[in-house]
């Protein structure tokens, strides 16, 4: 499982990179888009074998 840590997720912001999403590997995503004012957490899950996406607030 790959990790994000604040101290790259700090860089990222600072240096104003904007992303479709940044994942630990294990179904959390980081999402900067060009037009969010802010990056939002997102967790991707499965039930009965359907994906489904939430988001679970900004930073």
């Amino acid at each position: 499982m790959a990790k994000l840590t604040d101290i790259q997720i700090k860089a990222w912001i600072k240096n104003g990179e904007r992303f479709e999403g940044k994942s630990d590997g294990d179904g959390l995503y980081l999402s900067y888009r060009e037009n969010f004012a802010a990056p939002i957490w997102r967790l991707r899950y499965k039930i009965k074998g359907v994906s489904r996406w939430v988001t679970m607030g900004s930073l």
